[in-house]
């Protein structure tokens, strides 16, 4: 009995080793289903180094599971780690701008339980770290994390302002002394733009300022978009107070979305100026680069060095210029790859189309503008990227009444030539249209005539005077230097109009494009004074010896 007793003791100590082996062994992973929070090793942390953990401020979360481990793979010259993974519970955060300088300690606060409203009543916390800056500075920054996702969320979301200030107090480190910059955290109100300087305005966006250098560079920069209603503030970017920041809205790689796109001109020496292009995602509210457009591969970026007067100042800077170009220059053969933004004429047998492209690329850090009208006949390609017209033409139909297209022997060779009026703007009592004369074989402009090019023209055809006599307001011309052919008219004289010495031209410009009888037909108002217009001058417009010539000369007075 005993020695049976013996042997089941040892039966069901075996049986009970087996158990507990097994379930420790089952106990390894939980179910999905359990309410228990595992918390898995870091994966693929051999080419990481544990810089630091990160305990929670707050003592009812001081647990083991709620301290963040921090990872560092890479250095600077200012020893910073440059590549840091961030590791809470069982999540991951990998970042390649952050610059954790390890040999001082990072901080963690929490607000789970306080519901700041300086954080909108977010359960959130932040990190505190340090970055070396110089070899005698140190640079106190923040992180915001969610508590929850742990995403890392933008102090702006969260009604934060960062900035940073001197400390009073050095910062030491194993016995060397550092100068520091500590962090300043304050709650985004109106308030905080009460003092801004206002850089540049227009079409609903404002770029202001709240702090100047001593370089007088401006830092601190914001963007107020105000439909939709945003506030975006641009990091790290500065811009001299007299180097003319410029800024347009743009779709850049025309994903429906537009982009701010801003060229900084920085003080970077005495007389150095060094420029720089931001990208800004409206609707995301943050900068973008080359890449998060998806254009490293259309867009080249290459540098160079002018020479910039600014007018303020009347001094001349070098200037450390960057440009964005096409890596390939749009050209008949490739300009498909732009995006088509209207047909907006055709001739009336059809073999003539005028498109207007869209190419915001070459509108970034070049002085050229988005538009670029193609022109195709039969089966040759012209692109023009200096014409204009109003920005208002939307529609097809408007498009109509301001453009007309003809083929027109200006220059009597027997080869025709495309001939374009184009209205590109006016106002009161101002109307100006551009011509532009084509050649039909290589699609080359022959020429371009604007409102004060045909001003300009007449007067070398006649010679006028306008004087007062009688209390009689008096026009005296001749065409063509014919001295015997005067031509004189009298008008009511007006004390209120301010009248000219001689004819005033070009306010009102109109062509009358003629396939039929093979010529083209200028209109010019004529003007004694201000607003006093008094007829309008119709000449037959040709291209002789590669120069615009005026024939048969007529003045229509005003019934």
């Amino acid at each position: 009995m005993k020695k049976s007793s013996v042997k089941t003791t040892v039966f069901l100590a075996i049986i009970l080793i087996f158990i507990l082996i097994f379930t420790a062994c089952n106990n390894k992973e939980l179910p999905e289903e359990s309410s228990v929070v595992s918390t898995p090793p870091v994966d693929d942390v051999s080419d990481y180094i544990l810089i630091g953990e990160i305990e929670s401020s707050n003592e009812y979360l001081q647990t083991e599971s709620n301290n963040i481990k921090v990872y560092g793979k890479s250095k600077d010259n200012l020893d910073n780690y440059t590549e840091i993974k961030f590791v809470y519970k069982d999540k991951e955060w990998i970042f390649d701008e952050v610059r954790i300088f390890a040999d001082k300690e990072m901080e963690r606060e929490d607000s789970r339980l306080f519901n700041l409203s300086l954080y909108e009543d977010r359960d959130i916390f932040s990190v505190t770290y340090y970055e070396k800056i110089a070899s005698d500075e140190i640079k106190e920054n923040m992180l915001f994390f969610d508590q929850y996702s742990f995403t890392l969320l933008n102090p702006e979301d969260l009604n934060v302002s960062i900035q940073h200030q001197s400390s009073e107090e050095n910062m030491v480190i194993d016995e060397t002394s550092y100068n520091l910059q500590t962090v300043i955290k304050s709650k985004i109100d109106p308030d905080i733009f009460d003092k801004k300087t206002v850089i540049n305005k227009r079409e609903g966006i404002e770029i202001c300022a709240l702090k100047k250098d001593s370089n007088n560079n401006y830092s601190d920069i914001y963007i107020k978009v105000y439909e939709p209603n945003k506030i975006i503030r641009i990091l790290d970017r500065k811009h001299f107070e007299f180097g003319g920041l410029y800024f347009n809205v743009l779709d850049v790689n025309e994903n429906g979305n537009d982009e701010i796109v801003l060229n900084f001109l920085e003080k970077t020496a005495v007389d150095e100026l060094t420029q720089s292009v931001c990208f800004i995602d409206i609707k995301n509210e943050k900068e973008v680069t080359l890449s998060d457009l998806g254009l490293e591969n259309i867009v080249e970026v290459t540098y160079g060095t002018d020479k910039y007067t600014i007018a303020q100042e009347g001094k001349e800077y070098k200037v450390n210029t960057c440009h964005y170009t096409r890596k390939v220059e749009l050209n008949k053969d490739n300009f498909d790859t732009v995006s088509v933004k209207e047909i907006i004429s055709m001739s009336e047998d059809n073999s003539i189309t005028l498109s207007l492209l869209h190419d915001p690329v070459s509108y970034i850090t070049e002085n050229g503008g988005p538009d670029i009208f193609a022109l195709q006949y039969t089966d040759k390609i012209g692109l023009y990227t200096d014409w204009t017209m109003p920005n208002y033409f939307d529609e097809i139909n408007k498009y109509e009444l301001g453009i007309d297209i003809k083929l027109i022997d200006v220059n009597d060779d027997g080869l025709n030539e495309i001939v374009i009026s184009i209205f590109i703007g006016g106002g009161t009592g101002a109307i100006d249209t551009d011509l532009h004369i084509i050649n039909s074989s290589s699609m080359e402009e022959m020429v371009t005539l604007t409102n004060r090019d045909v001003g300009q023209l007449l007067r070398s055809y006649v010679d006028s005077r306008v004087y007062i006599e009688d209390n009689k307001a008096k026009l005296d011309f001749y065409i063509n230097d014919d001295m015997s052919n005067k031509y004189t008219y009298t008008f009511d004289y007006n004390e209120n109009i301010t009248y000219f010495d001689f004819l005033g031209y070009a306010s009102l410009i109109a062509y009358d494009l003629d396939s039929d009888m093979n010529q083209v037909i200028v209109h010019v108002s004529a003007a004694i004074g201000i607003n006093m217009s008094v007829g309008y001058y119709e000449d037959k417009l040709t291209w002789v010896d590669n120069n615009i010539v005026f024939s048969d000369i007529q003045f229509i007075i005003n019934n």
